[in-house]
């Protein structure tokens, strides 16, 4: 069954230091311990001792920073909620007990890299080996996950993003279960929530490293 999971709170961002030199128009004061740089969908991270100010970027400070290496997707930490809404549905045991019989995902949304690394990661809580090729659509100008359907062809477990974008419907369809729905908030999507749950992992992630793994068939 796929593994619990809990959405995590964010980091507090530190607070701003005083202002070093007067005539700093732009970068006033930020005293910065994070430093993020996103290009398209790839994202890199530093941290230490730099402040975003005119001093340490002309070499006038001494500073340290390192780049993390270790840090997931960043799409996987937005696919928390999504994975452990799935979860819930396995706390049922009508579910539970159909569960085998589960070969059929589709997932739509505007990321087809995030698609794949959902399916990965069901193919490996569920086991399907090789024996399983999810139906993955893309949608462009969509949300990066839209929709996501598992089941049987008579029996379906769906999570559907709501039309303002900010929550999830949930929804079973399966035998011996009567029909049931609910809605719930994605929480914050927003840059700085992401990095503040990614940083909080601080060893390795073993669900996230075989969903990757078993993604790389669905390619």
């Amino acid at each position: 069954m796929p593994e619990a999971v809990e959405p995590t709170a964010s980091t507090p961002l530190d607070q701003a230091a005083e202002e070093e030199d007067e005539d700093e128009q732009v970068l006033v004061g930020l005293h910065a311990k994070i430093f993020a740089v996103r290009k398209g969908k790839k994202l890199r991270l530093w941290v230490g001792s730099a402040n975003a100010t005119q001093r340490a970027w002309n070499g006038e400070n001494v500073e340290i920073l390192a780049e993390l290496t270790a840090v997931s997707d960043l799409r996987w930490t937005r696919l928390t909620r999504w994975r452990a809404l799935m979860c819930h549905f396995f706390d049922i045991a009508e579910v539970c007990a159909a569960a085998s019989g589960f070969r059929r995902l589709r997932i739509e949304g505007s990321d087809l890299d995030a698609a794949r690394l959902f399916a990965g990661w069901l193919a490996s809580a569920l086991k399907w080996g090789d024996g399983v090729k999810p139906d993955l659509r893309e949608k462009p100008g969509a949300s990066p996950i839209d929709l996501v359907v598992l089941g049987d062809g008579t029996q379906e477990l769906t999570l559907r993003l709501a039309a303002n974008r900010s929550c999830v419907e949930s929804a079973a369809r399966v035998h011996g279960l009567a029909p049931a729905s609910r809605i719930v908030s994605l929480g914050d999507q927003g840059l700085a929530a992401l990095l503040g749950e990614e940083l909080r992992i601080r060893s390795r992630d073993l669900a996230f490293e075989r969903a990757v793994a078993a993604s790389k068939g669905f390619v």
